[in-house]
């Protein structure tokens, strides 16, 4: 078949039969505010509780395409139990990073099966795998920035991080987006930065007080008002409504297309990417949060640089479970196993500044050095078969039936 477009389902590919349990009609509001939104259209099963004839006889609680927290999953049950349904007879389907306490869940890398039909149609990055001639030329050029951190709606992490490369006059040598497409003041970005610099609260009656109150980064420094009252920071896109207009500077053909690519450009001009995740917060590894996952801006940036992601602890031996490689010892990794947001975030900024630190031509060889795993891991996304990524599922799936 096909892979080009999203198949109705996981299952029926290979020939499994799904059935439905619940319809969109049947749900309460809060129950469509945890599943049912995301490619819900009559055509497709994801978002959405179902069974799988001849696979297991458990309920599949779908929340593939926007993962859910641990509170959003305790939701989803009371909600579900006037059904019968519960933690006994069901299987939570989820791409998040396990960091959850119920252990009825698979793992499913939604947005990496959905890269694949990205990658393989070569719509976006038709120069990808590199050429034997293409890796001559990068091993020979020199690029005038050393790293790039493009970062798209704003959010606190994402603050920190451009606001530190700016303290320290990173941003000078390298490319630094951030995207204001809310339109929103600047008071209130600021309000934001602030929660989080800080433990928040402390409250014996409320029972989340010790998640919330881990969830923040040790940041001493003030917000910096001059430099956020400039947003948005756009580089290849130009101010509209959204500020996803493409800049005819660097897309002069039909290949933008919003979060989902980069300029070539861009790739060939930088030697690192920092790259920011959807989720960072993870209040020290004791909570599990929406999208501790890996989305499309990872894949973004191992394809092409070595990269420090600023994500959840755990995300790079999931990046490994897939297939693909990191870049240690090329760069210190040990900040992914760091529990702590806040130390975690101060581990990566101890190696941006040893990177930083490093001439142009130290960069130059740490990236040459660095391309045989950026090949391997664009082979990766290239070869990977859709139908063994829908097996390893279905085999996790009967595991736990």
């Amino acid at each position: 078949m096909s892979w080009m477009n999203i198949p109705k389902s996981y299952f029926e590919p290979l020939g499994y039969e799904v059935e439905f349990t619940l319809t969109v009609e049947q749900t309460s509001e809060r129950l469509r505010s945890c599943l049912y939104g995301g490619f819900i259209n009559g055509e497709t099963d994801f978002d959405s509780v179902y069974k799988v004839k001849g696979l297991s006889d458990k309920y599949i609680i779908d929340s593939n395409s926007e993962s859910m927290d641990d509170q959003e999953i305790g939701w989803v049950y009371e909600e579900l139990s006037k059904y019968g349904i519960d933690q006994s007879n069901s299987i939570i389907l989820t791409n998040n990073v396990k960091m959850s306490k119920y252990d009825n869940m698979v793992t499913f890398p939604f947005i990496f099966f959905r890269w694949l039909s990205i990658w393989q149609s070569n719509q976006y990055f038709s120069y990808v795998p590199y050429s034997k001639e293409y890796i001559e030329k990068l091993k020979s050029y020199r690029k005038p920035h050393k790293f790039m951190a493009l970062n798209g709606e704003v959010k606190e992490q994402r603050m920190y991080l451009c606001q530190e490369l700016h303290r320290k006059g990173y941003d000078k040598e390298g490319l630094v987006s951030l995207m204001d497409n809310g339109n929103l003041d600047v008071k209130f970005y600021k309000d934001h930065f602030d929660e989080r610099r800080f433990p928040m609260f402390w409250d014996e009656g409320n029972k989340f007080s010790e998640v919330y109150n881990t969830y923040y980064i040790d940041y001493p420094y003030e917000f910096d008002m001059e430099y956020f009252s400039k947003l948005p920071f756009l580089l290849d896109t130009i101010p509209s409504e959204n500020n996803w207009t493409p800049n005819p500077k660097y897309w002069s053909d039909d290949n933008f297309a919003t979060n989902l690519s980069i300029p070539k450009q861009f790739i060939e001009d930088c030697y690192l990417q920092f790259t920011s995740e959807t989720t960072f917060f993870s209040s020290d590894g004791k909570w599990h949060h929406k999208m501790d996952s890996i989305s499309e801006k990872t894949y973004k940036s191992i394809l092409f640089h070595p990269s420090l992601i600023f994500g959840s602890s755990g995300n790079l031996p999931l990046l490994k479970s897939y297939g693909f490689k990191t870049f240690s010892p090329v760069l210190d990794e040990s900040y992914d196993e760091v529990k702590s947001d806040s130390d975690r975030f101060w581990t990566l900024f101890k190696e941006i500044d040893r990177l930083m630190s490093l001439s142009k031509d130290d960069l130059h060889e740490l990236f040459v050095e660095s391309l045989p795993i950026i090949l391997y891991n664009q082979n990766v996304m290239y070869e990977t078969k859709h139908e063994d990524v829908l097996i390893k599922l279905h085999e996790d799936i009967k595991k736990l039936s």
